[in-house]
């Protein structure tokens, strides 16, 4: 069976880079409406702004795995839409060839609530009366604000130059590529979140029974996001073959042992 490989939650993780540390931000927005416990695993500053560097690695973790699934789905977006005009130009990818290229890479019920929610956010946006009609226009900032999204698609357009090489995706592109990696996020905070309640209620438990007063709560993990995809058959095929930081199930931290109670 496939597996999804997760770090060992000792800080081996590349240094992030600003788009990592924005896309970040925006997961753990996302992972706190989804679980509010999940405030928790990060520090704020002054202006209550995650401080991302000090995060719990489960939200890096998934910052990776989101990271590699957009690039997966824009390189295939991009081979649709080239198939369908060869002399494509800059701006001409658009959410059509983001809602193919999910039809191929995405599994199951997952398919369809994604392809579901991207047409929900491209009509709210087509709907409003927000003018905005290229990635590099001024207004590009504001977009997600008029798509109902928390995951901007300005960092979405800018990966995506990253993923093909320098061309440009079309701003109903850009929205669907956001709208498709906030709906993934959801569903993995979901699912990891409830694998960090249990943590939390095992954990409390265990305290109770040794007397033990001093009840911290586990850290959102690496191998929390992972177990989360890997007991869920269609994000586990979706994800089929991402890996980072090792192949070693060994290597993995012990609350799995807490997680899996």
């Amino acid at each position: 069976m496939s597996s999804i490989v997760a770090a060992s939650d000792s800080g081996k993780y590349a240094p992030m880079s600003e788009n990592d540390k924005k896309l970040i931000a925006m997961i753990i927005k996302v992972n706190c409406q989804v679980h509010p416990s999940l405030a928790t695993q990060y520090d704020r500053d002054e202006d209550d702004n995650p401080i991302i560097e000090s995060t719990s690695e489960g939200f890096q973790f998934l910052c990776e795995i989101l990271t590699e699934m957009n690039e997966r789905v824009s390189i295939l977006a991009m081979q649709k839409a080239e198939s369908e005009n060869p002399a494509l130009e800059d701006g001409e990818v658009d959410s059509k060839a983001v809602v193919e290229a999910v039809g191929e890479l995405y599994d199951g019920e997952l398919t369809r609530h994604a392809v579901s929610e991207i047409r929900k956010a491209i009509t709210k946006f087509e709907s409003s009366s927000y003018s905005c009609t290229s990635v590099n226009d001024e207004r590009f900032d504001k977009v997600h604000i008029h798509c109902g999204l928390q995951f901007h698609p300005k960092l979405f357009a800018q990966l995506f130059k990253q993923s093909v090489v320098d061309k440009e995706c079309s701003v109903t592109g850009a929205i669907a590529l956001a709208c498709l990696c906030e709906y993934t996020c959801a569903e993995c905070a979901e699912l990891s979140g409830n694998i960090k309640q249990n943590s939390d209620r095992a954990k409390e438990d265990f305290e109770k029974r040794e007397e033990n007063s001093n009840h911290d709560r586990t850290d959102y993990s690496a191998n929390m996001v992972r177990k989360a995809i890997e007991n869920d058959a269609e994000l586990l095929k979706t994800f089929s073959g991402i890996a980072y930081l090792g192949t070693d199930d060994n290597a993995y931290s012990s609350d799995e042992e807490v997680c899996s109670t």
